[in-house]
């Protein structure tokens, strides 16, 4: 449906009015992601969480950097005067490797809850997910800076506050936008004494804290996380606050993976050449 195929979509669309669908439908994935958080299973699996994630993110980032690094120079060839390996091949490398840390939640939560996963596999995958984005905002900016010191090759005309500042910012202020919106929805709960009342409150709050993140220009998934988190950690048993996306979960992730996959675009791969596929490998 999209522009490699049929253009059904056209990428007009897709890059515009239709991207707030995506975002809402992240934002309910971030939800459901964080509402699978339970504080005792973190402290049950806590150690094990730990250790996954950083081998994830770090065996991640290492192997990509250092593939392409190493091959690049062998596909792409910079015509940059005075110019050398750690200043062309190498600060590109390094900004790939930081993205390729992250972890796509949406695939995940799909599975799990189309097969109505649960045990202690699945609740270390969903707090390795939750966890991997936001260190992979500090891994991007990390990344980033290094590319930039690399790329510029001196220290003194760096603005290192602003890099510090960036990430710091962004999970700073989605886990604050999360937590207060977190317990502004444990409390209207209480008043809800219809499904239906229920079902508007907490899709009310997840659009929302989107709408709130897309202001603030913070990550719209990790504030989700974190109301949800907040808001399985302080609900009565009865008080079924994630149940009512069951309803509307299909059509959720039927509508992100049709305009995910209307994004995909075959001319941009083709100018990449062989350097996409390394990147896809």
């Amino acid at each position: 449906m999209g522009l490699s195929v049929f253009n059904v979509i056209p990428k007009e669309l897709t890059n515009g009015d239709l991207s707030v669908i995506v975002e809402i439908s992240l934002g309910i994935i971030g939800y459901l992601v964080g509402g699978s958080l339970n504080l005792g299973i973190l402290k049950r699996f806590g150690k094990q969480i730990v250790v996954i994630t950083c081998s994830q993110l770090m065996g991640a980032w290492i192997l990509v950097t250092i593939l392409l690094a190493f091959l690049a120079p062998f596909i792409i060839k910079f015509a940059i005067p005075n110019s050398n390996f750690y200043q062309t091949y190498l600060p590109p490398a390094i900004v790939i490797g930081a993205i390729s840390c992250a972890t796509a939640p949406a695939a995940t939560i799909a599975i799990i809850r189309e097969y109505k996963a649960s045990g202690p596999l699945t609740s270390t995958l969903l707090a390795v997910i939750a966890i991997d984005d936001a260190l992979c905002i500090i891994a991007y900016a990390l990344g980033l800076s290094v590319a930039e010191v690399l790329t510029i090759g001196s220290l003194s005309n760096i603005p290192w506050l602003q890099i510090i500042m960036v990430p710091v910012l962004d999970i700073g202020g989605a886990i604050l936008l999360g937590t207060i919106l977190g317990f502004g929805m444990t409390y209207l709960i209480h008043f809800a004494d219809t499904k239906k009342r229920l079902s508007v409150i907490v899709l009310g709050i997840i659009l929302l804290c989107v709408s709130m993140a897309k202001i603030l220009n913070i990550s719209s998934i990790l504030a989700n996380m974190i109301m949800g988190f907040v808001v399985t950690n302080r609900i009565r048993p009865n008080e079924n606050a994630f149940e009512v996306i069951d309803e509307i979960d299909e059509i959720v992730f039927a509508m992100f993976f049709t305009l995910a996959g209307a994004h995909f675009d075959l001319g941009v791969m083709k100018e990449a050449g062989i350097l996409s596929l390394l990147i896809v490998a």
